[in-house]
């Protein structure tokens, strides 16, 4: 699962910081009161921030995964007739699936929620400037 999950988060991660870059290039500069559109971009950067701020966590919780396996795999050896150390690892390698599937889900949920707040702002994400100042260029 982690072969799935992985290159999933890297992706949606990678798309995050691509929006909130191009989202902070079509900011216009703070001039005159005229900037509510301002606001709702700051609030989609927002969003996505807290999404790829969520994907990293996942990617490192990946790696303390296979560190706290390790650990246990060391108790297990180190006492192999302690039968609970092994009833450990697979606790432990339940609860890791668990967690990838339950993140696979996060991650489609994040796809969903991003569209749909994207989709939703698009218009006013776009055109945050007024006529007049078309006019003035």
């Amino acid at each position: 699962m982690v072969d799935i999950l992985r290159p999933q988060l890297i992706e949606l991660s990678q798309y995050c910081q691509s929006v909130c870059v191009g989202i902070n290039l079509m900011t216009p500069t703070i001039e005159d009161g005229n900037n509510f559109g301002v606001e709702e971009q700051q609030k989609v950067v927002e969003a996505f921030t807290a999404v790829d701020n969520d994907l990293q966590r996942r990617q490192y919780d990946l790696t303390g995964y296979y560190q706290s396996r390790t650990d246990l795999m060391a108790k297990a050896v180190k006492y192999p007739n302690f039968e609970d150390s092994w009833d450990a690892i697979i606790e432990r390698d339940k609860h890791f699936h668990n967690y990838c599937r339950l993140s696979l889900i996060s991650v489609f949920n994040h796809y969903l929620n991003l569209h749909d707040l994207v989709e939703k702002n698009l218009k006013k994400n776009q055109n945050l400037r007024t006529a007049s100042d078309i006019n003035m260029y």
